[in-house]
């Protein structure tokens, strides 16, 4: 037995279905227009790093960590236009020398490591220009010498 009160429902239901469609078309639509990947804000500092358009400089970086002498450096690291051009007056070859990174390079290397979930992270940023001048990072709270981190330092804006 349908009362008038099921009845009612039940029209009501029917007149609210297109409307329901209508709205669950166009959330459909505006999400196949919006960007599938969304910028993620800049920290202040680099933010600061972004807005010096420093694009050619020179820097010192010295590795945190615990590994053989010829990995410690320091390495005198000349970067123009954004591409590392030379280590201690050679021809960059990362094959050779190992990985270094560019400053914008150090800033996405932090963010991959803050995925890691670190268990101490210790970051300074330079006050001039933004970009990181000491970093560490430690994965495994129980576990000594799987750490690491660098300094960067003597950094020098060319022309």
């Amino acid at each position: 037995m349908i009362t008038t009160r099921t009845q009612d429902m039940l029209q009501t239901l029917k007149n609210i279905r297109p409307l329901a469609l209508l709205i669950v078309t166009g959330g459909m639509l505006l999400a196949a227009c919006s960007p599938r990947v969304r910028p993620t804000a800049l920290s202040p500092e680099h933010a600061k790093w972004k807005k010096s358009r420093v694009k050619d400089y020179q820097y010192e970086f010295q590795p945190r960590c615990y590994c053989i002498q010829a990995k410690r450096g320091p390495y005198t690291v000349v970067v123009k236009k954004n591409e590392i051009v030379s280590v201690n007056g050679q021809p960059y070859d990362p094959e050779n020398m190992g990985k270094l990174f560019t400053i914008d390079g150090l800033f996405e290397m932090i963010e991959t490591q803050r995925k890691r979930k670190p268990v101490l992270e210790e970051i300074e940023y330079d006050p001039q220009y933004g970009f990181p001048s000491s970093l560490y990072f430690d994965f495994v709270a129980d576990i000594k010498d799987e750490e690491y981190g660098w300094y960067v330092s003597r950094f020098e804006k060319l022309r």
